[in-house]
């Protein structure tokens, strides 16, 4: 069986989610596609048109994704397991793993996972793939470093409403203390955990009137990966979980953040892909809350 670089579960400023207004109303887990990419050329980072995505799954049967645009693809759910995903485009080589073979490996996570007290945790993962052109560019914008990051989505599961007010918090499982260098960012029903901490990390929730809620993640998070993507998630998530969330999810989320093909001779560049996690939280309402 093939391993893979986790999709787990999403990257913001790469695809960004819509967010309803705050009258919508979308009631229990959170639609958080499976997997959702963009497509830019590996020298100029510019959108790249004419996209054409698929994927193989270990039984060989391709599927195409739910929705392609100009320069993306989304795959509103998929089946658990691991896939072979292949990418190409008009005047491109096609998307190659580590090893230089054509498509790169990606597992799909399971979920949603509904707690004891109907919170909800959905996990999705949003990719920035960069092809490389056909023909040798002459300049190429320089890349910054990628840091692999958190975008978490919070809501009430029964209304839909998008949740004010709560707190998040990084620690390290093993010592219940907090881990330094990860920056916190939080706004109306939305939060950015940059960068994902290495190793294992416990992303906690507090809202006012939802109590705790908590997700679980296991590294390598960060830093590149230019070996064969060895990380897969090794089963579903795993708790105990604390607060209303507190039964087992089944198994810590095992993340890898980037993927480098081999530098291609004649260009000088690579193809990559770029992953964030996305966790889509459903928060119960509880009174009164832990």
């Amino acid at each position: 069986m093939r391993r893979g670089l986790v999709v787990l579960a999403s990257v913001v400023g790469l695809l960004v989610v819509a967010t309803p207004p705050a009258e919508a109303k979308n009631p229990g887990p959170i639609g958080v596609p499976a997997v959702r990419a963009i497509v830019q050329d590996a020298c100029s980072h510019q959108a790249v048109a004419g996209v054409h995505a698929s994927l193989q799954d270990d039984a060989g049967l391709m599927s195409s994704p739910s929705h392609v645009g100009p320069s993306a693809f989304t795959y509103s759910s998929l089946a658990v397991g691991l896939y072979r995903l292949f990418v190409n485009a008009p005047g491109y080589e096609p998307l190659m793993d580590s090893a230089g073979v054509v498509g790169a490996p990606v597992a799909v996570a399971p979920g949603p996972f509904i707690a004891p007290d109907g919170s909800a945790l959905t996990v999705g993962l949003r990719l920035r793939i960069r092809l490389v052109p056909a023909t040798p560019p002459t300049t190429c914008k320089k890349s910054a470093p990628f840091a692999p990051r958190v975008v978490g989505l919070v809501r009430d599961f029964n209304t839909g409403a998008l949740i004010t007010g709560f707190t998040v918090s990084v620690t390290d499982p093993a010592t219940g203390q907090a881990i330094s260098g990860t920056k916190l960012t939080t706004g109306t029903g939305r939060f950015v955990e940059n960068p994902i901490p290495n190793g294992s990390s416990n992303t906690e929730l507090n809202a006012p009137l939802n109590g705790p809620m908590n997700a679980p993640l296991n590294g390598p998070m960060n830093g590149p990966i230019n070996g064969p993507l060895n990380g897969p998630m090794n089963g579903p998530l795993n708790g105990p979980l604390n607060g209303p969330l507190n039964g087992p999810m089944n198994g810590p989320l095992n993340y890898n953040g980037v993927m480098n093909a081999p530098l291609d001779p004649s260009t000088g560049l690579n193809a990559s892909i770029n992953a964030n996690l996305v966790l889509g939280f459903a928060m119960q309402a509880c009174t009164p809350c832990p």
